[in-house]
């Protein structure tokens, strides 16, 4: 018995075989001309499935159609690649042929993933322009067919907004960078160029407390650490530079402790209240100080300034009865000045005298220690010699000697005078 299996003669029909008191049935082998089961005539055809470059049988086969029928490539009854008119689907992952752990290529429902599972120091991806005089992109990212994002062919790159910090999420800002709370996370964003650098850094380096630094590193031979410059309009009365304090709420203005603190590393050098008032501790001292600069405009505050008020006691007098009135006086560093009147109701018209305590003490060894000016009601000047209005010092009692020459016994003596302590 003969039957023609090849596929010329069974394609559009059935075939029976019946090998009934026969001796077998041979297929058709392939050989240098013929494909076996598909006849040399058939192997070119449009309609079949396999198709051989050329009628010899060489060594390129193509597996696919010529018309428009779907290709399945499938293991154990399972499709693993679909060829469709303008698509070819892959439904398992794309690996390396010696380890699925060295590159992976995931198509899935859900987006393309590209993997690797080697502890070793290769990327799982690289992107590479290979002709070094191409001028186009290294990558671009796109959004309904806008452009979002691009690496250009010198490493540099646009983006539209940046995120930056642990998990994932939609950036609020043009650049946002978020430590969350990641321990030890205190340096945001860092700015460096020769080993100098500029960071964006929490200054506490605790996730649970924040507080915003600046911190500017110099190298080389430059004066500054960090340098904030700002253009004004001085058209507008603008200024150039503006430093604001507001509460913690944003809305209103700082109601206690200081608006501006300049330190040396933790020291405070200069400090600014809520109310405006400045402090700078290098010109504290005792009392009320006078801030003096010098030629280079170097402050200093080596003068102390202190006033007060108060009423002298009377240690000594010529005839009658006296009325220390309060008087005042300043201190200069060492140089006192004292100022006031005292209510006389003399024995005698003429020269009379009253020495009084001093606001600071001190040891009289000269006359001159203490020089000064009388006026008043009903004192005049001098008339003859040692007589007149002036004050000196007074040795004994470490006073002050008022002298005066009086016109009636009803005076009122009005006295300045300095002396060093």
């Amino acid at each position: 018995m003969s039957v023609d299996l090849s596929l010329g003669a069974v394609t559009n029909m059935s075939q029976t075989i019946d090998n009934t008191g026969g001796s077998g049935v041979t297929l058709p082998s392939a050989t240098t001309s013929d494909a076996g089961l598909m006849s040399a005539a058939d192997k070119v055809k449009a309609d079949k499935a396999i198709l051989q470059g050329g009628n010899a049988f060489g060594t390129s086969m193509t597996i696919g159609t010529t018309d428009n029928e779907v290709v399945n490539i499938m293991v154990n009854g399972v499709a693993k690649a679909v060829h469709r008119t303008a698509n070819i689907g892959i439904t398992v992952p794309l690996i390396n042929d010696v380890s699925i752990n060295n590159a992976q290529i995931n198509l899935s429902t859900t987006g393309t993933v590209i993997s690797r599972n080697v502890a070793d120091g290769n990327p799982a991806l690289d992107v590479n322009l290979a002709n070094t005089s191409s001028t186009g992109a290294i990558q671009r990212w796109q959004l309904g067919g806008s452009l979002r994002a691009f690496v250009n062919n010198a490493g540099s790159g646009t983006f539209g907004r940046l995120f930056a910090g642990p998990g994932l999420t939609q950036p609020n800002y043009l650049l946002d960078v978020n430590a969350g709370t990641v321990a030890g996370a205190n340096i945001l964003a860092s700015f460096s160029q020769n080993a100098g650098s500029i960071k964006l850094e929490n200054g506490t380096g605790a996730a649970s407390n924040f507080a915003p630094t600046i911190r500017g590193v110099a190298k080389g031979a430059f004066p500054w650490g960090i340098l904030i410059q700002g253009q004004g309009a001085t058209s507008y009365g603008r200024a150039g530079i503006v430093l604001r304090a507001v509460n913690v709420d944003s809305d209103g203005p700082v109601t206690a402790g200081n608006i501006f603190q300049l330190e040396n590393n933790t020291t405070p050098q200069l400090t600014v209240d809520y109310q405006g008032v400045v402090t700078i501790p290098n010109l504290s001292g005792t009392g009320t100080r006078m801030v003096t600069a010098d030629s280079t405009g170097a402050l200093s505050a080596a003068t102390e300034v202190t006033s007060g008020t108060y009423t002298p006691t009377i240690l000594a007098s010529t005839g009658g009865t006296f009325t220390a009135n309060e008087f005042t006086y300043t201190k200069i560093n060492d140089i006192v000045t004292v100022n006031g009147r005292i209510d006389c109701n003399l024995t005698a018209t003429g020269q009379n005298g009253i020495i009084i305590d001093l606001p600071y003490p001190i040891t009289v060894t000269s006359i001159d220690e203490i020089r000064g000016t009388v006026s008043g009601s009903n004192v005049s000047g001098a008339t003859t010699t040692n007589e007149g209005a002036y004050v000196t010092a007074y040795f004994g009692l470490n006073g002050a000697a008022i002298n005066f020459f009086a016109v009636d016994t009803i005076a009122g003596v009005f006295a300045t005078f300095s002396y060093k302590v």
